[in-house]
């Protein structure tokens, strides 16, 4: 097959500008970090969270597991806790973009809508796809697919948003061992482990004190 230079071009140009704005904000953010340590209560939540895996051309993940009171999360919490998740991969990953996993097959078509609205409006990283476990009853499964399709404007996500209906389907878009147990993969995930590992990478990151 042929590659059309034009469009390789345009890709490559695409990809480094959203590299390069990833640097910026970075850089613009220097002066107020996030760390770990400071939202160590928020963080505990676990209403969202990086377990490691990435998706296809390398996006990493970020899973917002079913959490039943979401929409309660004081909109400092939320903000904190989803910019601390996307500051930590390299400047690399933040220009690819992340992928997002949300999960609410135990809940209801409003708490779908309620995320995806509250996620787009706020969301700090770049976006490259959206995947959206939806509710597992027959009903809540056709209200959703009829709200949808009228309130796709709504949610203003400049990146596909896929419905599924199962977890199987989830499969044939990222691989099990990029997803974890709960999503029926097989990656290995321990939020406490995971935010002690963060809590240390950040003490590490101080020079030791000089003995007197």
């Amino acid at each position: 097959m042929n590659n059309n230079p034009v469009s390789s071009l345009y890709k490559n140009s695409a990809e480094t500008w959203l590299q390069l704005k990833y640097m910026t904000d970075q850089i613009m953010h220097q002066d107020n970090p996030l760390y770990a340590a400071d939202i160590t209560e928020q963080l505990a939540k676990q209403f969202a969270f990086r377990s490691g895996g990435r998706g296809e051309g390398g996006c990493p993940i970020i899973t917002f597991p079913e959490y039943p009171n979401f929409t309660d999360i004081p909109e400092e919490e939320f903000q904190n806790v989803v910019s601390y998740l996307t500051s930590i991969p390299s400047l690399q990953d933040g220009g690819i973009g992340f992928i997002l996993l949300i999960d609410r097959r135990q809940d209801k078509w409003s708490s779908v809508k309620a995320s995806l609205l509250r996620i787009a409006g706020s969301f700090p990283g770049n976006l490259q796809l959206v995947f959206v476990l939806r509710p597992s009853g027959i009903f809540q499964r056709t209200i959703s697919d009829i709200n949808l399709r009228f309130n796709r404007d709504d949610f203003k996500l400049k990146v596909p948003v896929i419905m599924l209906n199962s977890i199987s389907e989830l499969h044939s878009y990222i691989d099990k061992t990029q997803l974890t147990e709960e999503l029926g993969g097989t990656l290995e995930y321990c939020h406490t482990q995971w935010f002690g590992h963060q809590t240390v990478s950040f003490l590490s990151s101080f020079p030791p004190k000089k003995m007197s």
